[in-house]
C-alpha cells in the first residue's frame, strides 16, 4: 500500500487506499490460462495458497475475516504476486466469535454461511468460512474452470468440487489439504494455520 486518504461528503466518510498498479485479477488470469491450456503446476498452487493464505492469517491476528474471498479479489502484480483486496465485507471480533451476518458471493459460501441467509438463528465462524472460499478458488484455480455449475431449475449453484477434485492431477496430500479445507461441517475443516502448516508456509 503506497497512501490512505479520508474524504468526506454530506457528513459521511469514505477512506481510499491507494496501492500499486496491478495488472489483472485472478478470474482474469485464470480464463487466460483456460484459454492458452496453460495449466498451474501443484508447486503455483502452493505459492498462492501461501501469499493468499498469510493475508488471512494477518486479518485474523487483527480479529478481522474477509468474507468474501473469490478469484475477482484477489489481484496480481507484475512479478506474479497475489493482492487480497476489496475488505468492505470483512467482519471484525469484538466480543463475539460466530456471526449471523452473512456475507460472501454464493458459490463461494459454506453451509454455515448460506443457512445465515436464510435464519437469524443461524451462527457460523467467518474465519472458517474464508478458509471454504479460500478451498473453492484454489480449486478453481487448480482446475481452470468452476467447480460449481448453476441449477438447472430455479436459482443457485450446485457444487461440483468432489468430481473436479478427484480429476485433478495433484499429490495425495495436496487433495487431502483440498478436502480438509472443504469440509462441509465447521468443526473438522482446517483452520488457516493448519492450511499454511501443511504448505511449510
Amino acid at each position: 500500500m503506497i497512501d490512505i486518504r479520508v474524504s468526506s461528503e454530506n457528513s459521511s466518510y469514505r477512506i481510499h487506499l491507494i496501492v500499486e498498479k496491478l495488472d489483472r485479477n485472478l478470474l482474469e488470469d485464470i480464463q487466460m490460462r483456460a484459454k492458452a491450456r496453460r495449466p498451474v503446476s501443484e508447486a503455483e498452487l502452493v505459492g498462492f495458497l501461501s501469499q493468499v493464505g498469510s493475508a488471512l492469517r494477518y486479518g485474523k491476528q487483527k480479529g478481522m475475516a474477509h468474507r468474501d474471498i473469490k478469484p475477482e479479489n484477489i489481484l496480481i502484480d507484475s512479478g506474479g504476486h497475489y493482492k487480497l483486496c476489496d475488505f468492505g465485507g470483512a467482519w471484525q471480533r469484538l466480543a463475539l466469535t460466530l456471526t449471523n451476518s452473512s456475507q460472501g458471493t454464493l458459490p463461494y459460501m459454506c453451509k454455515q454461511a448460506r443457512l445465515s441467509l436464510i435464519s437469524e438463528e443461524s451462527r457460523y465462524d467467518p474465519f472458517k468460512a474464508d478458509i471454504y472460499a479460500l478451498g473453492i478458488t484454489t480449486l478453481y484455480l487448480a482446475a481452470l474452470a468452476p467447480p460449481f455449475r448453476p441449477r438447472e431449475t430455479g436459482h443457485g449453484f450446485v457444487s461440483v468440487a468432489n468430481e473436479t477434485l478427484g480429476s485433478l492431477r495433484l499429490s495425495e496430500g495436496f487433495k487431502r489439504l483440498l478436502r480438509a479445507m472443504l469440509a462441509e461441517e465447521e468443526a473438522p475443516r482446517a483452520d488457516i494455520e493448519a492450511v499454511l502448516s501443511a504448505i511449510g508456509a
